[in-house]
């Protein structure tokens, strides 16, 4: 795998600069006089604002925490759910030595590329008998140097809170109406089923790619039928191109939904937590999400909701194979002020009592194995499945930050019709080149 390069390009460096830290809408779950713990929350848990599942169980792990720590007060700082404002909020953060003691980001790239900013948690890990072994397997290595852990005697900079992939969601009730059972397993069937679905008068798929990202999820879920073993190892060498057969091939076949009339006519200016709200709102038909979608989806739709794996174009080895990984780690920042605080809350939040909890309330497969082995909802242990079928990893948690995020765009613009496939993977390809300078 990849070894760690330089991790900004300049125009990065430039916005992190121009952030506000005091920007960011701060909540202090503890009350009274003590000893601070801060805890911003990256990744999935940017989401978790007041009412909403996740923030249930953000609430819970902090008071549960705070029950155990007497004196301590748990401040939660939300960053920001957009990738490239989050990157730019945690880049300022450490360039002001302004960190706080702990904090979840997108595992992959998007935790080793702070590597210099992160404590090495080796001997947090080394000295707790049993927390390596109590994860599942695959569940590490997007927290390691070079994203390989070395059976634990690696270079280990974060803990692995949970894992997934993309799934199709679907309506039942709205599938039944236009007399299917199910999505379709390849984009050729499902364009027909879109013939199908809008017939009766129904949005066949709600899509929302104003930033990239459901093109995004889309090419990576697609790109595993297209892969062989050691494709994403060459792609992160540069030995294979995003301007490659298998990159244009999968990018028209997913703007295929535009052409055939699957999706909404605004898709590309549409907002991913706006489609996700259409769905749950019976708008459409189908939605690509992932674990975490499921306490919105099935708290709106009940036993509506479907899940179905990915259409898949490709005809490779891996065809009926998945992408996935662990989603999110927590970290413990160079600098912090109570490292050994900031441990003990990671124990928690991995533990197999809150991970439990952690289902319900944010859909996800859990990281730690005991409480993966227990997990009852149907739901959750299908994603689990899924999952464990994983070949490759989700593409933007792979290659480097800055090539995730002009990734994103030009994934956009090739959506949308403003740039074709080809010209729009030769700019990702050159930015790419320049991350590995």
């Amino acid at each position: 795998m990849r070894s760690q390069r330089k991790r900004w390009i300049v125009l990065l460096a430039v916005v992190a600069a121009s952030l506000s830290l005091a920007g960011t809408a701060t909540t202090a779950s503890g009350r009274g006089q003590g000893q601070t713990l801060q805890v911003w929350l990256g990744g999935i848990l940017t989401t978790s604002t007041s009412g909403t599942p996740f923030r249930k169980w953000v609430d819970t792990q902090d008071k549960l925490f705070e029950k155990q720590n007497p004196g301590v007060n748990v401040q939660i700082t939300l960053l920001p759910a957009d990738n490239g404002q989050l990157a730019a909020k945690v880049e300022a953060a450490f360039t002001a030595h302004s960190v706080p003691d702990v904090m979840m980001l997108y595992a992959g790239a998007y935790t080793t590329a702070y590597q210099p900013g992160l404590m090495q948690l080796n001997k947090y890990i080394d000295a707790t008998p049993g927390f390596y072994k109590s994860f599942v397997p695959m569940t590490w290595n997007f927290a390691c140097t070079n994203f390989d852990c070395k059976n634990g005697k690696g270079y280990i900079m974060g803990v692995p809170f949970d894992l997934g992939g993309f799934v199709m969601f679907y309506n039942k009730a709205l599938f039944k109406k236009a007399g299917l059972t199910h999505p379709a397993s390849t984009f050729s069937d499902l364009y027909k089923q879109c013939a199908v679905i809008k017939g009766k008068g129904i949005l066949p798929m709600i899509y929302g790619d104003r930033d990239g990202y459901a093109t995004s999820n889309m090419l990576t879920s697609d790109l595993v039928s297209y892969f062989r073993p050691g494709d994403l190892q060459r792609l992160l060498a540069q030995k294979l191109h995003f301007n490659s057969p298998a990159f244009i091939s999968s990018l028209n076949a997913i703007r295929g939904l535009k052409t055939h009339g699957c999706i909404n006519s605004d898709a590309s200016s549409f907002g991913q937590l706006n489609s996700d709200n259409k769905f749950a709102a019976g708008a459409a038909a189908m939605v690509e999400g992932q674990p975490q979608n499921l306490p919105q989806f099935v708290g709106a739709l009940g036993s509506k909701v479907g899940v179905w794996p990915m259409p898949v174009s490709g005809h490779g080895p891996w065809a009926h194979k998945q992408a996935g990984n662990a989603i999110d780690n927590w970290v413990i920042p160079n600098g912090a002020k109570n490292p050994t605080l900031a441990w003990k809350y990671i124990q928690l939040a991995t533990s197999k009592r809150m991970q439990l909890l952690e289902v319900p309330e944010l859909g996800s497969p859990p990281s730690n194995l005991a409480a993966a082995n227990s997990v009852k909802d149907p739901y959750v242990r299908y994603f689990a499945r899924l999952t464990a079928q994983a070949q490759i990893p989700e593409l933007d948690q792979a290659v480097p930050n800055q090539v995730a995020l002009v990734l994103y765009r030009y994934l956009n613009q090739a959506f949308s019709g403003a740039l074709s496939p080809s010209s729009a993977m030769s700019h990702v390809d050159q930015t790419m080149a320049q991350a590995n300078h």
